[in-house]
């Protein structure tokens, strides 16, 4: 699978455009230390990630945030137009891994 990324206004997130459906209905957020994410698979082994603070499903994409003043093993690549972020391989790894099912199973309401 391959998966886009984009800049957001906030420095310390990046979106994941994985190219179909994440949420069917709605929209889901999680935060590693406000929240309960027990029903989300895909949200548990994101937090397993050394820096990773936030997660939101939105119908077609993922964004993941970072801790403040934490560097998540992140190259960047600067132009003279934009600076790019390359996010690390582990959360490319869970992202595109072929076992993981968008949509319904992604997050299961109570």
């Amino acid at each position: 699978m391959f998966i886009q990324t984009e800049l957001t206004p906030n420095p310390e997130t990046l979106k994941f455009l994985p190219g179909r459906v994440v949420m069917k209905e709605g929209t889901a957020f999680f935060q590693k230390d406000h929240n309960d994410f027990s029903n989300s698979p895909l949200a548990q082994r994101l937090f397993k990630v050394e820096g990773v603070s936030g997660v939101f499903f939105g119908s077609d994409f993922i964004t993941i945030t970072k801790e403040n003043n934490i560097k998540i093993n992140t190259l960047e690549i600067f132009s003279p137009k934009k600076a790019y972020q390359i996010p690390p391989p582990q959360i490319i790894s869970i992202l595109s891994n072929g076992k993981l099912k968008f949509g319904n199973t992604l997050y299961t309401k109570e």
